[in-house]
This record gives structure tokens, C-alpha cells and sequence, in this order.
């Protein structure tokens, strides 16, 4: 598979969320090569590398930063990111015992 310039992530982003991600919506590429999509008030979409063939896209809000956001995804604890914030009952994050840091602003 080719890989995905920024143009290409934000249309499988929006394609995926059904969120629209602005042309000047800034995108960080990981070094695991991950898209970030940051959007405004604590919410980004983030893009799986495997993405074109079958990879999924998901939400995550309330995120203290960016830069935290960036360091889960790249440290590969994207568990703790996937599963925050996804309506997800059963949601095993426990942000506030185990200390993620994950930013969802769920409470477990």
C-alpha cells in the first residue's frame, strides 16, 4: 500500500467518524505512522497505519493535550485511547484508579 499523505488521512477520517476535518485541521504523522487530526476543544481523530485495508479511525475527546495524546499513541497505549470516550460500558480504562492519563473525561 502507498502511504497516506495528509490529504488522504483526513478524507478516510471523515469517511470513517463521519466527523469533517477541515483543510486546515492540523495532522501530525507518528513515528509508528499513526495520523493524528487535531480539532478544536480537546478532540482529535486518530487514523491506524493499517487504514487501507481495514484499519479503523476513532474519536478521542477531551484530551489534556496533544502532546500527551501523541506520546500514548506512539508508546502503542492505544488500548487505554480506543477504548476512552467510546460509549463503551464496559470500558476497562479506569482513568482515575489506574492513572492513564488518557484525557477522555469518562468517569469510571
Amino acid at each position: 500500500m502507498a502511504h497516506l499523505n495528509s490529504h488522504d488521512a483526513a478524507e478516510l477520517m471523515q469517511a470513517q467518524t463521519g466527523i469533517n476535518i477541515p483543510t486546515q485541521t492540523p495532522m501530525y504523522n507518528t513515528e509508528n505512522d499513526y495520523w493524528i487530526a487535531d480539532l478544536e476543544n480537546g478532540t482529535a481523530v486518530v487514523l491506524a497505519p493499517d487504514a487501507q485495508t481495514g484499519g479503523k479511525s476513532f474519536v478521542v475527546e477531551g484530551m489534556h493535550s496533544l502532546e500527551q495524546l501523541l506520546l500514548m499513541v506512539e508508546g502503542r497505549q492505544l488500548d487505554n485511547v480506543a477504548e476512552c470516550g467510546c460509549g463503551n460500558e464496559e470500558c476497562e480504562c479506569e482513568k482515575e484508579e489506574k492513572g492513564c492519563g488518557c484525557g477522555c473525561g469518562c468517569h469510571h
